[in-house]
């Protein structure tokens, strides 16, 4: 009898766990997969925007931390909570930026597959990856774990591949057709291609 009740309990712990290990794959598919904005009919993930915004905000830093002090931004603060200008504070405008630059990644994107484009994406990301992991090595953590840190709690290896290869290729059209034409007239064509853009919130 003590047997059946322990078989019984050890039956019921396992159901529990299949159940909760199964809610966990589906929400964490959900958050990899559910479109959290559109561009056009390109669905934009949350993990896919955090990777945005958060590229956005490191380059932001990187190039424009100098300089705080005359923008009177306090560094020992959150940067996102502070004004940039006119009521606007920083957060806002990464945000603003971020689905500017959205835009612009789709816009290059499409019209590159459109005219037939080719450029070895997978790669450049193979090289980049090489020296993450060589990162990693040394600072003895993991790639998911950097690229969590770096782009956004939901981000892994296999969705940063997805992103970046997009990317390498949208930039490497930019960088074909400034071969093309000039620098001034690709910006021009560019932010003609973004007006046939727009972001909206799902």
């Amino acid at each position: 009898m003590k047997n059946k009740i322990l078989i019984v309990i050890f039956i019921s712990v396992l159901l529990i766990l299949t159940g909760l290990l199964s809610f966990w794959g589906i929400r964490e598919y959900q958050k990899a997969h559910r479109p959290y904005l559109y561009c056009n009919d390109h669905a934009i993930t949350k993990p896919e925007y955090e990777y945005f915004y958060n590229s956005y905000k490191q380059f932001y830093i990187h190039s424009f931390s100098n300089f705080f002090s005359y923008m009177g931004v306090d560094a020992s603060a959150d940067l996102e909570d502070q004004e940039y200008e006119n009521g606007k504070t920083f957060g806002q405008m990464l945000q603003e930026e971020t689905l500017e630059q959205i835009k612009e990644t789709y816009a290059l994107y499409d019209d590159a597959q459109l005219n037939g484009f080719v450029y070895d994406a997978d790669t450049s990301f193979n090289e980049y990856f090489s020296m993450v992991e060589e990162s990693c090595r040394a600072s003895d953590t993991s790639p998911d774990k950097y690229f969590r840190q770096f782009y956004g709690p939901d981000c892994n290896v296999r969705l940063i591949r997805e992103y970046m290869i997009r990317g390498f290729y949208a930039a490497a059209y930019y960088d074909h057709l400034i071969s093309e034409t000039s620098e001034d007239e690709a910006y021009i064509y560019v932010n003609e291609l973004k007006k046939g853009y727009k972001t909206e919130y799902y």
